[in-house]
């Protein structure tokens, strides 16, 4: 499957279908190497974003790697000020890496 998104939106929602929609309304197993390319695509041009924050730490989350990807999370919340309402989705994929 070849996957060019050109627009961030469209790249950041896919991810979110992938990552999340997929798995937890039963449509099947997540597709991680297509985040994993959309991720490594938006690394490249801007590796501090905090789209691509978040990503790091749900790539980590994934491979066991839990203390970079609790360190991830928290810089995710550092990094945006605007929308609040995103902390509560850090802090909820945090308990999922305490437990």
């Amino acid at each position: 499957m070849r996957l060019i998104c050109r627009y961030p939106a469209v790249a950041i929602a896919l991810s979110g279908y992938f990552g999340f929609a997929e798995y937890f309304y039963g449509i099947g197993e997540p597709n991680v190497e297509c985040i994993y390319r959309i991720l490594d695509n938006f690394s490249c041009r801007t590796p501090e974003s905090v789209a691509v924050t978040f990503g790091r730490a749900f790539r980590a989350q994934y491979e066991g790697r839990f203390e970079e990807a609790c360190a991830n999370y928290v810089a995710f919340m550092k990094g945006q000020k605007i929308m609040k309402s995103f902390h509560f989705i850090s802090y909820w994929q945090q308990i999922w890496v305490y437990a």
